[in-house]
């Protein structure tokens, strides 16, 4: 059996990501890599002081970790 390694507390992450969103959608973030205006736009940001919903960073979230799993599985099979 192999253990991780915690530094932070579930309390102290929920308090980190909390305080990541509230930045996230204000005051926003300023982006000026046009790649990333053209791909923030297609997801529904506008302008290049981009606000991120809390909706838009769980999806991206979501699809993250399904691609950390498909990953895993993957290496395990080598």
């Amino acid at each position: 059996m192999t253990g991780r390694l915690r530094l932070l507390t579930e309390d102290q992450i929920e308090e980190i990501h909390s305080a990541t969103l509230e930045i996230l959608r204000e005051p926003g973030i300023a982006v000026e890599n046009p790649e990333s205006l053209r791909f923030l736009s297609e997801a529904g940001c506008e302008g290049e002081t981009v606000r991120i919903d809390e909706e838009l960073v769980d999806e991206c979230l979501k699809k993250a970790l399904r691609d950390e799993e498909a990953l895993e599985g993957r290496l395990k099979a080598i």
